[in-house]
């Protein structure tokens, strides 16, 4: 029945007063449910919030977060350049997607070599200070015959150079008659991998002469782990035999 019906004086039924008696019951039934569910609140979370995963996440509990709480700020300044020990920081700021660690955080300085500026960090110029000291290794050739077309090991040497500079024969030799031609041949102990070779020393006198090759040039030795060293052998190429007095190998490595 509305307002105006009331009003107006129009006779009221015991049904339509029972009608109206239970739609106002009908109506407080439903004030007090919705009542109930306004005086539920949810449980506020008081966690901080936690760092920034790889993947986004919805998370699993249903606690509200508080009106005033605050997301994690985004860095905005450069990344430090690195220390010498790690640290794990106390700023609580999330990293940018597409932020950039430092390279190199440190170049030092090694005998003959400078670094500017002096620690090493940022912008590095690098410069030699010292000649690169170059090492020698000098084998004695003893008085012997080396016949037409062999090799005689003279040295075996326990150690494996990182670079081969050059090679230098002397010799004070003869042959018996006609003409000869020797050089020298490095070879890897202990397998007999011939891996460098000086030119070839022409011999064509009957009494000793003094012959020299100064070969240089520049090897780097690609060592197998079963290698030991290197094995100094003296080839002669013939026709004739040698016949040797004296002489030396001289080897330049670094």
């Amino acid at each position: 029945m509305s307002l105006e019906q009331w009003t107006s004086g129009e006779q009221i039924t015991k049904e339509k007063l029972n009608a109206m008696t239970d739609k106002i019951n009908e109506n407080t039934t439903d004030i007090g449910l919705l009542e109930a569910e306004v005086g539920k609140k949810a449980e506020l979370c008081s966690d901080l919030p936690e760092d920034t995963g790889i993947t986004p996440a919805v998370g699993s509990s249903t606690k509200a977060s508080p009106c005033d709480h605050k997301h994690r700020a985004v860095g905005s300044a450069s990344p430090q350049a690195p220390g010498e020990s790690a640290s794990a920081g106390t700023l609580s700021l999330a990293s940018r997607q597409d932020h950039v660690h430092p390279g190199v955080s440190k170049i030092i300085a090694g005998t003959g070599i400078g670094v500017s500026p002096a620690s090493g960090r940022g912008d590095v110029t690098v410069t030699c200070t010292g000649a690169a000291a170059i090492s020698t290794k000098e084998v004695t050739i003893p008085a012997q015959t080396i016949t037409s077309g062999s090799t005689v090991t003279i040295e075996t040497w326990g150690s494996k150079p990182t670079v081969i500079l050059g090679l230098r024969l002397t010799l004070v030799a003869r042959v018996a008659s006609g003409s000869a031609a020797v050089r020298v041949d490095l070879f890897t102990s202990p397998e007999n991998a011939r891996f460098a070779t000086t030119s070839l020393a022409s011999i064509d006198a009957t009494s000793n002469i003094t012959v020299e090759v100064p070969d240089f040039f520049a090897g780097f030795g690609s060592w197998k782990a079963t290698d030991s060293g290197i094995i100094f052998g003296l080839y002669n190429d013939g026709p004739s035999d040698v016949i040797i007095t004296s002489g030396s190998i001289k080897l330049y490595y670094l």
